[in-house]
């Protein structure tokens, strides 16, 4: 028993320790045109041993993306990062590095939406949070998987349906790399379909429909 103990705490650590330094959010709901400060807490990381430990933070607004400028401040086992947000940003991704380790929550990324004043997550940071995932993902060695970074997509534009054309190019690449076969054709032809037919259908959006 004592060694199945053990084994059981073991296998807990490891698994504290892969998932890895998510930060504590301040404010909660960060807006745009304000700063963010995110406090780790290092010893869920994999790099608390190391010395030269930075932060990497990629944001993302309207066809706009930029490492931000992030000051990082280390007392002991407290990290604090401070990132400046502009006042168009809608999301930024981050993670920690030490020389070629990375804490990127296991290739699942750590992601900071901005807010409306109530508190909620503007739709379009959804977006934005998928293509900081999706389509840039790699700069912060990302997993990338689409099946992942669709629902974020869909739960913006099922909120606001303009967002649907503002960023369709990305909206069917991501369906065709998440509904491989005939459900996901369908389903972009669908879409262009409806674009097609409107006779208001911007000049970018209609070059789309006859790219597809």
């Amino acid at each position: 028993m004592k060694k199945l103990t053990i084994a059981l705490l073991a296998l807990l650590q490891a698994f504290a320790v892969q998932v890895g330094a998510q930060a504590t959010v301040k404010p909660a709901h960060p807006q745009q045109g304000s700063t963010v400060e995110l406090h780790f807490d290092a010893k869920a990381s994999p790099l608390l041993q190391e010395k030269d430990v930075q932060v990497l933070a990629l944001g993302y607004a309207y066809k706009e993306s930029a490492y931000l400028d992030v000051s990082f401040n280390k007392m002991g086992d407290k990290w604090v990062a401070t990132v400046p947000i502009s006042d168009k940003l809608l999301a930024f991704s981050y993670a920690l590095k030490a020389g070629e380790r990375l804490d990127n929550n296991n290739g699942e990324g750590y992601f900071v939406q901005m807010c409306d004043v109530n508190g909620n997550p503007l739709n379009e940071s959804h977006i934005a949070k998928a293509i900081l995932y999706r389509d840039m993902g790699a700069a912060l060695e990302l997993d990338r998987m689409p099946a992942l970074a669709l629902p974020w997509m869909e739960k913006a534009i099922e909120k606001q349906a303009d967002l649907e054309r503002k960023y369709l190019p990305s909206y069917i690449n991501l369906i065709l790399a998440a509904q491989r076969g005939e459900d996901g054709k369908a389903r972009v032809r669908a879409i262009l379909d409806k674009v097609a037919a409107d006779a208001n259908a911007a000049e970018a959006d209609l070059l789309t429909v006859m790219n597809a």
